[in-house]
């Protein structure tokens, strides 16, 4: 069977386009019209390479897990010891909102914008268990008061802090309230810390 011809075109790099545009608009409000545009290219090219605007989104949230999700998260606590990590991962969440202030988290962002669909509701739960569970890894090493919520519940309340500190930086004029509240649970986590 023949081969039609080779793509001319870099199928990661579109990817990381529609990323940035699902990122901007939420997966509802994007059209493959603005995806057309984003990444110059045809609706049969979009079609054939990646299926749907649905399957392109699930894509894009893959990419997003390995570019953002894994660099912010699982391998800054794998290569620092835990408190390091942990004051790393807060520290780059407010610089994120001074460079970028109105982006918020391609993941909130979805989930905030969900239709019914069990497909996309899992994959956006699955990239928030494994948020979790590196905060919880991090957390479980370090020691804490005994009146301290365990690492578990620690890693609960940082992800849906984080998570709210993104969606309410989208719309925040001053950026301030989104960057307050990550400092605030820095504070708290230290607070609650023996060590």
């Amino acid at each position: 069977m023949a081969r039609g011809p080779a793509k001319s075109f870099d199928p990661d790099k579109v990817l990381n386009l529609a990323m940035v545009e699902f990122w901007k608009r939420g997966y509802a409000a994007t059209s493959m019209s603005n995806l057309r545009d984003v990444t110059g290219l045809g609706a049969k090219s979009l079609y054939d390479t990646y299926g749907g605007k649905r399957e392109l989104f699930l894509a894009a949230l893959d990419r997003y897990g390995e570019t953002q999700v894994k660099c912010m998260f699982d391998q800054v606590i794998a290569t620092l010891p835990a408190d390091e990590a942990l004051e790393k991962i807060f520290q780059t969440l407010v610089k994120i909102h001074r460079r970028t202030p109105h982006m918020g988290c391609l993941l909130g962002v979805a989930a905030a914008q969900l239709e019914d669909d069990p497909d996309l509701r899992s994959a956006i739960d699955q990239q928030y268990v494994g948020i979790r569970a590196a905060l919880e890894t991090a957390l479980g090493q370090l020691a804490f008061k005994p009146s301290a919520p365990s690492p578990r519940e620690m890693a609960s309340f940082l992800l849906v802090l984080f998570q709210g500190a993104n969606l309410v930086g989208r719309v925040d004029q001053e950026t301030a309230h989104a960057e307050t509240a990550i400092l605030t649970a820095r504070q708290l986590i230290l607070a609650w810390r023996t060590d």
